[in-house]
């Protein structure tokens, strides 16, 4: 198309728009209304969504800090927990000694044949096992057991004929479980 007949075109519809009449909206034209109560309606729907952003972003902040406060109360418990495993830890093994020592007086009074002094400790080492099962404290079986890794550490093999293969014969140090975790493994000697 040629630049005369754009010219053209232009030239009509001006023409054409001149025929129609001019009107000048007021806010009493009823066509007015119809257009402009949408527009209202939208206002408001749009002010009542603008509240609710600010009254959920409100709610969001506060769920924020609360959430906040319990992972930092979460985290102080978490602490006192591991302080408290530490500790309980620190009390086996010292618990772990005294029991070694107890051993130690035990044989001892088996060395010097003191009747006396065995049936004594023969009956407070069944209390204090009575005492320590209460608590999930437990000595580890061993003479007469088959020897286990996870609860055993084999200090010396010996033969033996009359004895079953990685069967214990002997415990150089007992060992301890708590809670079915073994605290100290047992030293014990056992069969090639």
């Amino acid at each position: 198309m040629a630049t005369n007949e754009k010219d053209d075109i232009n030239i009509h519809i001006g023409e054409e728009l001149e025929l129609f009449p001019i009107k000048k909206l007021t806010m009493e034209d009823k066509k007015l209304d119809d257009l402009y109560g949408p527009f209202v309606d939208m206002e408001e729907k749009m002010k009542n969504i603008e509240k609710a952003n600010k009254k959920n972003t409100l709610i969001m902040d506060t769920i924020k800090t609360e959430l906040d406060e319990k992972n930092k109360k979460i985290r102080e418990l978490e602490s006192t927990i591991r302080g408290y495993a530490e500790r309980e830890d620190k009390l086996v093994k010292k618990v772990i000694k005294i029991l070694d020592q107890i051993d130690y007086i035990d044989n001892f009074a088996n060395t010097a044949k003191d009747e006396a002094l065995m049936n004594n400790i023969k009956t407070m080492k069944k209390l204090i096992r009575k005492e320590l099962r209460e608590v999930g404290i437990e000595e580890i079986p061993t003479v007469g057991e088959i020897y286990n890794q996870d609860l055993h550490q084999c200090v010396d093999a010996v033969e033996d004929d009359t004895k079953t293969k990685y069967e214990i014969v002997d415990v150089i140090k007992k060992g301890y479980l708590m809670d079915g975790k073994v605290k100290r493994a047992a030293s014990v000697i056992a069969v090639k």
